[in-house]
């Protein structure tokens, strides 16, 4: 829970402007986040990753985005239905055709799906929410960044 605060602290940060065009894996302890790696923040972030737990972010100048991302090694496989959640494109326009959603079968937020697999948590700066994703495979630095979230 300590990991999706933190992610929360990053995500909540003032903005300013830096692009990665994939998610970025922090340290294995964590570290700072300084406004070189992510000209969105106003300052320096600290992330504290707790043993065994993989970390990413990734700041878009584009979408004026900070999105972030946790999971455990020995994270749960048991299947669990998790509600469908914005995890991009979130906005105030009538415009849903940059919306995306932490499952790929979802359409609204109405919706749910089964993540059946392990699991990483997710939140960005559009939507604000923490929520839940399929990692498709053993919590690593690899699964993290190359979930949805970061394309």
């Amino acid at each position: 829970m300590k990991k999706l605060m933190l992610a929360s602290v990053i995500v909540g940060s003032a903005f300013a402007g830096t692009v990665l065009a994939a998610g970025t894996a922090l340290p294995s302890s964590g570290g700072p986040v300084t406004t070189t790696d992510c000209s969105l923040l106003a300052g320096t972030v600290t992330v504290n990753l707790s043993s065994n737990v993989s970390g990413a972010f990734q700041c878009d100048l584009a979408t004026n985005a900070i999105r972030i991302g946790t999971c455990h090694a020995a994270g749960s496989r048991q299947t669990t239905t998790v509600d469908c959640v914005l995890t991009a494109g979130a906005d105030t326009t009538d415009d849903t055709s940059d919306d995306e959603y932490n499952g790929s079968s979802c359409g609204s937020t109405d919706d749910s799906f089964d993540i059946t697999d392990f699991r990483g948590f997710v939140a960005t700066s559009q939507g604000g929410s923490v929520t839940q994703q399929e990692l498709g495979g053993a919590c690593s630095d690899s699964t993290l960044t190359a979930l949805e979230i970061f394309d």
